[in-house]
């Protein structure tokens, strides 16, 4: 899987390019898929002392001899750098490989489905919009995602900025002068977290479109009728020492419980154990949902078990069984 790299872009226009359909991607095979985040700051040989831990953890989940020698050309190649990397791997091929500037995700090193919270979490603190500077001897006009950066006469600018404002006003920022582009885009997905978390709480309390906790939460995502998931990272993933929350999947997206029994019928090799976080991401992304993460230590009133969903459609009606 490999996306036109344009050559005006510079890395960081290619890493917001992406797009929900490349990280559903991920899943198109049936096989465990390596998950590595690597801190490309600390070089010398703290990097070589890091990277054995990663191998032992990724040898104790069953990753074999085959997959860490695909990661460590890829990792060993980017050192040092700027950011933390994150890579996703099959035994015989780097499926996706992102450097995410100025991000503070932990290291981590999973192997089966591809865990991508950390990932969706950076990404959110880059949502798509368009800027335009302006001066009064023209302007620049920078799209994120999937856009191209050019100076341009002020009428060229008009020319191009009022037909997105049409389109899509809240994706657009004028300013005038030379501010950092993209400055108070963390503000935003902090404000967006507030607005779901309210809506969240409302829908709860009318008994309307959100459902609460991960047995509601995995039902949701099995029927389609999820919008937007909301997910917070495993507190063992953030140093806590809770142990990690699993669920178990099949083959298709939609296949998945808390239990094992409810899909004991899927065949061979099914069903498999994974991380809930991991489990609903994939559910999510298959059904057309957003999945929005939120931070782990300042939701818990309103979502304590560290899942929730906003709803398309209210849930069907439970019918009596007749006995």
């Amino acid at each position: 899987m490999r996306a036109a790299r344009p050559p005006e872009r510079s890395r960081h226009d290619k890493v917001v390019s992406l797009r929900t359909w490349v990280l559903r991607d991920l899943y198109a095979g049936t096989g465990s898929v390596a998950s590595v985040y690597f801190d490309l700051r600390a070089g010398g040989d703290q990097v070589f002392t890091r990277w054995h831990a990663v191998v032992e953890d990724l040898s104790r989940q069953g990753a074999g001899r085959g997959l860490v020698g695909v990661l460590r050309a890829g990792v060993l190649g980017t050192v040092p750098g700027r950011g933390v990397l994150v890579m996703f791997a099959t035994d015989c091929r780097i499926l996706l490989g992102v450097v995410m500037p100025e991000a503070s995700a932990p290291e981590r090193a999973r192997y089966g489905l591809p865990h991508l919270l950390p990932l969706l979490a950076w990404l959110q603190g880059r949502p798509a919009h368009v800027v335009a500077l302006l001066d009064r001897t023209g302007g620049a006009i920078v799209v994120h995602p999937g856009g191209a950066a050019a100076d341009r006469g002020a009428e060229q600018v008009v020319e191009v900025v009022v037909p997105l404002q049409r389109q899509r006003p809240s994706l657009l920022s004028i300013t005038a002068g030379g501010p950092r582009l993209g400055e108070g885009s963390c503000q935003a997905s902090a404000g967006r977290t507030a607005l779901l978390l309210a809506a969240l709480d409302e829908e709860r309390r009318q008994g309307g479109l959100a459902v609460v906790g991960a047995g509601g939460t995995l039902d949701a995502l099995a029927r389609g009728r999820v919008r937007t998931l909301l997910l917070s990272d495993d507190v063992a993933d953030t140093g806590g020492a809770a142990p990690a929350r699993m669920a178990w999947y099949g083959p298709a997206p939609a296949d998945h419980a808390l239990e094992p029994e409810p899909l004991s019928g899927l065949g061979a090799g099914w069903p498999r154990r994974g991380r809930l976080v991991d489990v609903a991401t994939r559910a999510a992304l298959g059904c057309g949902a957003e999945v929005h993460v939120l931070p782990t230590d300042a939701t818990r009133e309103v979502v304590p078990e560290g899942i929730a969903a906003l709803c398309r459609d209210p849930a069907p009606p439970r019918w009596p069984s007749s006995t």
